[in-house]
């Protein structure tokens, strides 16, 4: 199994090798609360949320044993890693033109067994009745976008709004291939033309 890119740099934190499968691996260290609160602390201490290098920052592991972690560590981390990835995503937008993080059209959606998540305003109607004649097509709607998401549609109305959503799928995009991102009038469109 081909690891990403964070689950090497959580191998590397531990020293060790990833000649089996990783998930196994960082399931084990898991187990082990007290080796995984190093890891906890690792990411506490320096903020390292980057999922393009599987390189560690520079820290120093005698520091590590002399952090206590706040009691609300967990949601404020969920919170710092949405932060850090709305960040990266600016940026990468920033150096491409025009909104070019889209997919172009034509696509050719393929609605079967596809799971689609729609975000921000719709012009060209209710997202519960869109939600549906993707479903009628085969399709399945979600309401978050996740790693098994094939396609998330934005809606005209926020095009030019970067929210939570659009932000993770170019994350997701850029360290997974998926999803496409593509606008509500090529969803319309194609809507239009298998219906």
């Amino acid at each position: 199994m081909l690891a990403t890119n964070r689950q090497k740099k959580v191998l590397n934190f531990f020293k060790k090798s990833y000649d089996r499968d990783i998930k196994d691996i960082i399931s084990n260290l898991k187990k082990d609360i007290f080796e995984w609160e190093k890891w906890e602390k690792y990411i506490y201490y320096t903020n390292d949320f980057d999922t393009t290098s599987e390189e560690l920052i520079n820290f120093d592991m005698t520091l590590l044993k002399d952090i206590e972690l706040p009691n609300d560590w967990q949601k404020e981390k969920e919170r710092k890693k949405k932060l850090y990835i709305k960040e990266q995503a600016k940026i990468e937008i920033k150096q491409i033109d025009n909104n070019s993080y889209y997919d172009s059209s034509p696509l050719d959606i393929n609605f079967k067994n596809k799971r689609f998540v729609l975000t921000g305003g719709f012009s060209s109607g209710k997202k519960s009745d869109i939600e549906k004649s993707i479903k009628n097509l085969g399709g399945i709607t979600a309401s978050k976008i996740s790693l098994k998401t094939d396609y998330l549609v934005q809606g005209t109305k926020d095009k030019d709004n970067l929210n939570n959503s659009i932000a993770t799928a170019i994350d997701n995009r850029k360290n997974y291939g998926i999803p496409a991102i593509i606008l509500e009038i090529d969803l319309i469109e194609e809507l239009e033309a298998n219906s």
